[in-house]
């Protein structure tokens, strides 16, 4: 599915699917100020150095590990970092319902 069609004639519906592209795009540009700090980058780019990394997987007694090298494993330890930081809770951020305005 692609964001240029809606699922479906529901406009609720739609207007969910489209929130959640939303935040998944969202979710994906931040990524990929985690690859590149200064200025960002693109989807497929992102998507190269984060998804598309080499290693070897292996299985073993009822384990499976992934292998690669040590400087891949470093950046992926940092992007992990870097996205744990973004869902973790500040509780300095927090405020009372009665401070949003309905």
């Amino acid at each position: 599915m692609d964001f240029h069609h809606f699922p479906c004639m529901n406009l609720k519906v739609n207007n969910v699917w489209g929130l959640i592209g939303v935040i998944a795009y969202n979710l994906m540009r931040y990524a990929s100020f985690a690859v590149v700090p200064e200025k960002g980058c693109f989807l497929e780019t992102t998507r190269k150095r984060i998804v598309a990394i080499a290693g070897e997987v292996i299985t073993h007694a009822r384990s499976i590990e992934i292998r690669m090298m040590n400087y891949i494993y470093k950046e992926v330890c940092r992007v992990k970092a870097i996205m744990n930081s973004v869902f973790t809770v500040d509780a300095n951020r927090l405020r009372p319902h009665d401070d949003f305005k309905t």
